[in-house]
């Protein structure tokens, strides 16, 4: 936008395009971040590029809020903490619990920065028990530390659903039926990561 003045939501498009194209062209370069001087300018470059990505926000009313969403994540909260004070030198365990902080409490909680962490807190999950990343295959990659690990096949049950919410947010499919996800996928995603979150800390043998 800078000195020519353009809208932010009209260069977008072409901006996502280049910056796939370094992403998977340049060897050495993992992440992109686009920065704003002006926090006021930054929630217009955000809101650009959400709506570039197609991301959509599921609204929940403010008592769906208190009484479903916010006791699971309080839950959740608690439950992850017991997890990084037990793992302290876990660089997988201590992301998870960063992006936690930062996409759940610092910001609120939006539908679509929580499939962003459903993706984050599986793959750092995996690479606890030793996932090869550069397989770059978290299906199969779920599968492999079940089978070595020998967890329980419900494990194996809400990983995959904890990779379908991330890549659902991540992916935007017009062409799946329904297209949208709704409320009601949510918050079964949101007690499959509780349900892991709570299998981890019984195998960590954690206590309450």
């Amino acid at each position: 936008t800078g000195q020519q003045g353009l809208e932010p939501k009209d260069v977008m498009p072409t901006l996502l395009e280049e910056s796939k194209r370094a992403l998977k062209t340049i060897s050495n370069l993992e992440k992109i971040i686009y920065c704003e001087r002006s926090e006021a300018k930054a929630t217009i470059v955000y809101e650009a590029l959400n709506k570039a990505l197609q991301r959509t926000n599921i609204q929940f009313t403010e008592e769906q809020l208190q009484t479903i969403i916010d006791p699971i994540l309080k839950d959740l909260s608690k439950k992850l903490r017991k997890v990084a004070r037990a793992q302290k030198e876990s660089e997988q365990v201590q992301r998870i619990l960063s992006a936690w902080s930062e996409y759940v409490f610092k910001r609120g909680f939006v539908t679509w920065q929580f499939g962003q962490f459903c993706r984050l807190f599986l793959e750092n999950f995996l690479l606890y028990y030793k996932w090869g990343k550069e397989e770059k295959d978290t299906s199969r990659g779920i599968n492999s530390v079940v089978s070595r690990e020998n967890f329980s096949p419900w494990v194996q049950q809400y990983l995959h659903m904890l990779r379908v919410t991330g890549n659902t947010f991540s992916h935007v499919r017009k062409d799946y039926v329904p297209s949208l996800t709704e409320q009601k996928d949510i918050i079964i995603a949101l007690n499959s990561l509780l349900r892991i979150v709570e299998f981890w800390g019984e195998i960590l043998k954690i206590k309450e």
